[in-house]
């Protein structure tokens, strides 16, 4: 969830910068922003799995020695 807000947040400060494609409305900026958003966190939580993964893999490994 952190990272969701912390992208949507990156965006709001694009959007109120002025750094958008002209001629893109609030709506169509709102819903990119949001489904990158949750594109970011979906990544994130990805590698956040395989990252635990990994090291419970480790630790296992270690406990057997």
């Amino acid at each position: 969830m952190p990272i969701f807000l912390w992208s949507i947040g990156s965006n709001a400060i694009d959007y109120s910068n002025g750094h958008i494609i002209p001629g893109t409305t609030f709506l169509e900026f709102f819903t990119s922003s949001v489904l990158g958003s949750a594109l970011v966190s979906i990544i994130h939580f990805l590698f956040a799995i395989i990252g635990s993964v990994i090291a419970w893999l480790i630790l296992k490994l270690k406990e057997g020695k």
